[in-house]
């Protein structure tokens, strides 16, 4: 209802300035820009609404679990040769948009919190001696 009455009156003399949580408003509201705000500054530039993967730019750089994005970077950096050009690829995904957050629609019902709290390492380096890992 709100979004049709938005997308009514949209013409080259008016703007709206929508602030939201709610990230599905955008598929129902055609923005120019999205901006993103983190406590109170705007985090990213102007980003089109319809760029390519507009979504995961605009998460992109937020401080989203950076102490757990850092140790899997650096576990996944330790045997680089072994990762497959895919594997590669999801990294950089991950780097760029962050772990996904109750906020993200699909991930609603999913805690992550007991995930980002914790202290990752390999395998290998909890158990060096044993040839079956736990």
């Amino acid at each position: 209802m709100v979004a049709d009455g938005v997308n009514s009156l949209r013409d080259g003399k008016r703007s709206f300035i929508i602030v939201t949580h709610y990230q599905r408003i955008l598929d129902y509201i055609k923005p120019d820009y999205v901006h993103v705000l983190y406590q109170g500054r705007i985090v990213n530039p102007a980003i089109s609404r319809w760029s390519n993967n507009w979504r995961s730019r605009v998460m992109a750089g937020l401080p989203n679990s950076s102490n757990a994005l850092q140790q899997w970077h650096h576990l996944f950096e330790a045997d680089g040769a072994k990762r497959s050009p895919q594997a590669q690829q999801h990294l950089q995904q991950l780097l760029r948009t962050g772990l996904p957050t109750r906020k993200h629609e699909n991930w609603k019902y999913t805690p992550l919190e007991g995930l980002t709290n914790s202290s990752l390492s390999a395998l290998r380096e909890r158990y060096p001696h044993s040839s079956v890992m736990p």
